[in-house]
């Protein structure tokens, strides 16, 4: 495939190579995406956030022709949800807004089958922001609270009634950690950041996450693992939507405050025994 076959787009300092598939999808040069999302690692990025089949295409490059990775659509989306840069929000804010409107001028393009929508009076933006935020769900393990309120701001964007969607969701009833403790009288609910946390984190229950801020500082909030969903669930922070709140079943809380204790007196320093 030569140069010709080439369609070139700028995002800041960074180019974006597109070309088409045989059934005329574009297909993003996987390297240049993760370049421009400023992936320290853009190789590992594209292993860990990239599910479609691998695709290669011959490209001419500066070096002579080379074989590199494309990606369809769904592809590029896991790669904008996977970064922590705000950067990634403008990003995907040129692509719906220049990138694909001029492709779609050049003809033959067609909507990814994975994000395309049964009823053709669907916007491809808004099938675009609800696999972003299944994405998301996904990645950050959300409860389907969460993921209820995540569907009602995408419908109100769109200026859709989100009154087909459920108010609440039967769930088991969840409460933070610090008054949970707290409401016991249990002294680690004075302690949540210094020690419960921490020592969750080494338990497995909870990992420690990081999202670049506006001005480019770090933010950290906690999340759920895999194995800390049976004592909780994850919801979006009510200081930030991107963020997640860890809250904790109160009927396996005591099970919970159980292993807790053990651990902490386990691998406590004389005289800091959880009691």
């Amino acid at each position: 495939m030569t140069s010709q076959n080439i369609i070139l787009f700028s995002f800041d300092s960074f180019k974006i190579r597109i070309i088409h598939d045989e059934n005329g999808d574009p297909l993003f040069v996987a390297k240049d995406v993760a370049d421009a999302l400023e992936y320290k690692d853009s190789v590992n990025a594209i292993k860990q956030h990239c599910k479609g089949v691998a695709k290669y295409h011959l490209l001419k490059t500066a070096g002579g022709m080379q074989k590199v990775r494309v990606i369809h659509e769904p592809d590029l989306y896991r790669l904008i949800v996977g970064s922590n840069l705000p950067s990634a929000e403008r990003f995907e804010q040129w692509v719906f807004e220049e990138v694909l409107p001029s492709i779609r001028k050049t003809g033959g393009y067609h909507i990814e089958q994975d994000i395309q929508s049964n009823s053709p009076q669907v916007s491809r933006e808004l099938a675009a922001k609800i696999f972003i935020a299944e994405a998301a769900a996904r990645m950050l393990r959300m409860s389907d609270t969460s993921k209820i309120r995540m569907l009602t701001k995408i419908a109100e964007s769109e200026n859709i009634s989100p009154d087909f969607l459920p108010d609440y969701v039967d769930e088991p009833l969840v409460r933070a950690i610090t008054p949970l403790l707290k409401e016991i009288g249990h002294p680690l609910g004075s302690q949540v950041a210094k020690k419960v946390n921490p020592a969750l984190e080494a338990m497995g229950i909870l990992q420690h996450l990081s999202r670049k801020g506006r001005n480019n500082e770090i933010k950290w909030f906690w999340n759920l693992t895999d194995e800390g969903l049976q004592y909780g669930r994850n919801e979006t922070s009510p200081n930030n939507p991107r963020e997640t709140q860890p809250l904790f079943f109160v009927e396996r809380f005591p099970e919970l405050l159980k292993r807790l204790e053990a651990y902490i007196d386990s691998n406590a320093l004389p005289g800091t025994k959880s009691k």
